[in-house]
């Protein structure tokens, strides 16, 4: 080789060694908020959104090209305020399962909505260590008026100096004991007059809803603002000025995402389908939690004094209806709503508080039963007996045990009291007429998450021939 060819050749390593890699210049967001304590769809439809697990697939097939910053703005633990004190167990391990699948995908920042609070500060505190994030709340404020969480974190992604800071409704945590809220834009201007230049951009999350995040858009200038409380879905996100708003649906049903670049911002929601269903480690710990759900309910109704029924308790019975309305009970029969229950027990989801109310008769009520596990008041026989035996032979199981006396309420399924309303005290020639049934009464259970697409046409499919008596 020759001395000049030998000199090329080297020249062609050495700039190969020597030259820096290109600087990574962006981020990418993915964004939460209101999901009210949901962990996966209850599966009353077919293709519905939304899971704890597909959140999962879908951050792991995605490309890794830039720095990740996954952050949620509130409303995330709990579906209401407060949590029943019944249902706290239950709701506390369902938290519990959100925080720690969050610290797996790596959430570093979370605003807490009034939800949160929901079964006191205790459990918030353990929630926020279990999911290795960062709360941040500008105006939330104790009794004295320091702040319980930090104002604000400045970190830096991508070769981008961040802000990230959190704000809430001042009216929404009215009922949260200790805790006070300091007026949101003022706070906020706090934080931007205090961090200054520091930074290239501002991630707001906003627990204030949609109409305040637009004039917030005007304070803070360059941003995105990741909305929560109002529910109002941003799709696509919208911009206002160098601000961008984002917001998902409720309840768990899409991710959002911002690519952030120099050349600019790139908004995007994704709905999470089936399409994102696979195993993995946060579906296996769906089934279990629904297996320390049954433990929970089981163990409650063993330990529970038996509460006795009320004189307007509901019949509850439709062998007792069977005998004047022949005709509507074979016709209920063929129904989904007669069925109602085992598909919930076809899932393992027939101790889950969340699903029952409407897959039985009267759950909490004074007029029905009290604990998942009773659904079913008999002599001599258990809940197991009867679901055993499932389709065909769990109905004429039941009729066979009523004629020998052994049930005298089932509040399992959607039945006759479902649309008819109590009948306590019938049969009886002085009842009332039966009022109309109206769509409304289907709404109260056929609603959005659950039931996205009710179509008022179905009634028919359910609607039992008149009745001569």
């Amino acid at each position: 080789m020759s001395k000049a060819i030998f000199l090329a050749v080297m020249g062609v390593l050495s700039s190969c060694v020597t030259s820096p890699a290109p600087s990574v210049r962006g981020f990418v967001l993915y964004h939460l908020s209101n999901r009210h304590g949901e962990i996966e769809p209850c599966g009353c439809q077919a293709n519905q959104v939304g899971g704890l697990d597909r959140l999962v697939t879908f951050l792991g097939r995605e490309p890794r090209d830039f720095p990740r910053l996954f952050v949620d703005a509130g409303d995330t633990f709990f579906s209401m305020v407060p949590v029943n004190p019944r249902r706290l167990e239950q709701e506390t391990l369902r938290a519990l399962l959100i925080a720690r699948t969050y610290k797996k995908q790596g959430l570093e920042f979370l605003t807490p909505g009034e939800r949160d609070f929901a079964a006191g500060k205790e459990i918030l505190k353990r929630l926020e260590m279990e999911s290795g994030a960062q709360f941040l709340a500008a105006n939330l404020t104790d009794s004295t008026g320091q702040l319980i969480y930090p104002a604000y974190r400045l970190i830096e992604k991508g070769g981008m100096k961040i802000g990230i800071v959190g704000v809430v409704d001042e009216g929404a945590f009215s009922n949260i004991a200790e805790v006070k809220v300091q007026p949101a834009i003022f706070s906020l201007r706090k934080v931007i007059g205090e961090v200054g230049r520091k930074v290239d951009f501002w991630v707001v999350l906003s627990h204030l809803g949609l109409e305040r995040d637009r004039v917030l858009a005007l304070e803070v200038g360059k941003a995105i603002i990741v909305g929560s409380h109002s529910m109002d879905l941003l799709q696509p996100a919208e911009q206002v000025g160098e601000c961008w708003l984002g917001q998902t649906k409720n309840e768990g049903q899409q991710v959002g995402k911002f690519s952030v670049t120099p050349s600019g911002i790139r908004p995007e929601l994704v709905d999470l389908g089936k399409e994102y269903e696979e195993e993995n480690e946060t579906r296996r710990s769906l089934l279990a939690y629904r297996e320390q759900v049954k433990a929970l309910e089981i163990d409650a109704a063993a330990r529970a004094d038996k509460i006795p029924p009320l004189e307007s308790a509901f019949v509850a019975n439709r062998f007792t209806c069977r005998t004047c309305h022949l005709k509507q009970f074979e016709f209920w029969q063929r129904t989904r709503h007669a069925s109602a229950y085992l598909t919930l027990y076809s899932k393992n989801q027939h101790f889950n508080s969340d699903c029952i109310g409407c897959h039985t008769l009267g759950f909490q009520d004074k007029r029905g039963f009290q604990l998942a596990a009773d659904p079913l008041v008999g002599k001599g026989i258990t809940l197991d007996e009867v679901l055993k035996n499932k389709g065909r032979n769990y109905r004429h199981d039941l009729k066979s045990w009523h004629d020998q006396g052994k049930v005298e309420k089932v509040f399992m399924d959607v039945q006759c009291e479902h649309c008819h309303g109590n009948r306590a005290g019938h049969p009886n020639p002085n009842v009332k007429t039966l009022k109309k049934v109206s769509l409304d009464t289907c709404r109260s259970c056929h609603r959005p998450p659950n039931a996205p697409q009710f179509d008022p046409k179905m009634l028919a499919k359910v609607a039992c021939p008149l009745s001569s008596r």
